[in-house]
């Protein structure tokens, strides 16, 4: 840090001109002592007499030097350091920030806005008869970076000089209240002695400030937990609604699916019924509708097993491969297409295998499938069709479903995708089927789902991680 001590002539310079007078008065000395020597000594005396012209000539020009050259020299020091002297002044008048002098422990110095600030207090030596030192009124605190008295053991004033390259603050308290001052500290050398000039600049606007951004980020994330559980919460029986709403969709899938083995079944038990009564019982005959009927109830078993296993949740991410996912929606709902006389029409890309949460994806692809299902029965459309694509790049794979149902009128295709907007009021629609499979591709796998018309149908696209957000 700079400092206004930076004079011009340093100590070591007055020194040095000190010494250098300090010699030439010796020799001085000298030279009139001898002077008066030969003038006591009888004139018959041996002495040269050059020396005595030496030694007179010296009285004359030492005196001529000392008043030509070291006065003036001496005086242009003393102006020079005057002139400095009276610009710290001047700077100690006028800057803002507080600044001392220090000799030690002891306050030296202070500029006028020390009194303005301590303003009890009109001199340095009234301050001094009431306070050892200016740290009495540093206030303690846990913050990091607020000097006390002591730092390692080490006065405040020596451990700031000595690391310069921190930042250090200290709170001052006052009867109108806390101020926070940055503080920096350096050893300077005066004429006379080494001390420490100590500035103190006034943040506590600055500190205030920081201290409200602080409060006021707390108070947002505060906020923002809140509204976060809220929306959780809304999530949450969002879900639970379209759980409820569903319900409906999973009893007709399951009679769907149920209905075809049941029918033969029953039809093979009255055929054993009637065989039994007209006695016309053959074993091999008795053995294969018996066999028939045992892999019926088999087909039952296995559908409520996969029923059972897509309304488990995942707690983790799993490996499967693509066909295997597409693969578990279609155990649910195919009978129900194929009796609703709609055809499906299904192509992979390629086969990989990913990590994901498989039944939440297979809940996707059922919501969307289903969602095609209907608009066909509400179009009435012949030849009904429901296109299935399952392809990778190189992040990403992806389901693309596709329906030849007319496509979404272009003033509601933008919101499809909100909860509760549905255009199936009539067969009781709730419109949380495409939020919530939303919700679920965005949110929990980090994928995305998207909708577009094309070649007359809609055509959802769902896109989700090869591997899980958690890079498993």
């Amino acid at each position: 840090m700079n400092t206004y001590f930076d004079f011009q002539f340093t100590k070591k310079d007055i020194n040095i001109t000190k010494l250098r007078l300090s010699y030439l008065l010796r020799f001085l000395v000298i030279i009139i002592v001898f002077e008066f020597f030969i003038h006591k000594i009888d004139i018959d005396t041996d002495i040269p007499e050059i020396l005595v012209d030496v030694a007179m000539s010296m009285l004359v020009v030492f005196p001529s030097l000392i008043i030509f050259v070291i006065l003036p020299y001496t005086k242009q020091i003393n102006r020079k350091i005057n002139e400095q002297n009276s610009e710290l002044n001047a700077i100690w008048n006028v800057e803002k920030n507080i600044m001392v002098l220090m000799d030690g422990k002891e306050l030296k110095e202070a500029s006028k806005s020390f009194f303005e600030f301590f303003n009890e207090y009109k001199t340095v030596d009234e301050f001094n008869k009431e306070h050892k030192c200016l740290c009495d009124f540093f206030e303690k605190t846990d913050e990091k970076d607020y000097i006390t008295k002591y730092i390692d053991n080490i006065f405040w004033t020596e451990y700031i000089s000595a690391h310069q390259e921190k930042n250090f603050k200290t709170a001052i308290k006052r009867e109108d209240g806390v101020y926070i001052f940055s503080i920096h500290a350096q050893k300077i050398s005066t004429v006379n002695s080494e001390n420490i000039i100590v500035t103190f600049n006034d943040v506590t606007e600055q500190e205030n400030y920081y201290q409200f951004l602080e409060s006021y980020q707390e108070t947002l994330q505060k906020q923002i937990q809140e509204e976060t559980e809220i929306i959780h919460k809304k999530d949450e029986i969002m879900l639970a609604q379209s759980r409820q709403a569903a319900m409906g969709d999973m009893i007709s899938m399951i009679a769907h699916q149920w209905r075809q083995p049941i029918t033969a079944i029953g039809m093979g038990a009255q055929n054993l019924q009637l065989d039994i009564e007209l006695e016309d019982i053959d074993p091999k005959r008795f053995d294969e509708k018996l066999s028939k009927i045992v892999e019926q109830t088999h087909f039952l078993s296995k559908t409520i097993d996969d029923f059972r296993d897509f309304l488990k949740p995942n707690k983790k991410p799993k490996k499967c491969k693509l066909s295997e996912i597409l693969q578990g929606a279609l155990n649910i709902i195919d009978k129900s297409l194929a009796n609703n006389n709609i055809k499906l029409d299904i192509s992979h890309e390629n086969n990989i295998e990913i990590t994901t949460f498989r039944n939440e994806v297979i809940q996707v692809l059922l919501n969307v499938i289903n969602n095609a299902k209907d608009v066909i029965q509400i179009n009435e459309i012949k030849n009904a069709l429901i296109l299935i694509n399952v392809g990778n790049d190189e992040k990403m794979a992806y389901f693309k479903i596709c329906d030849n149902a007319g496509g979404i009128p272009e003033n509601i295709l933008p919101r499809i995708f909100e909860p509760y907007f549905t255009t199936k009021e009539e067969k009781g629609g709730t419109g949380l089927g495409l939020y919530m499979s939303k919700m679920i591709i965005e949110k929990h796998i980090k994928g995305s789902i998207k909708v577009e018309n094309i070649n007359g149908g809609a055509c959802f696209i769902i896109s989700i991680p090869l591997k899980d957000n958690n890079g498993i």
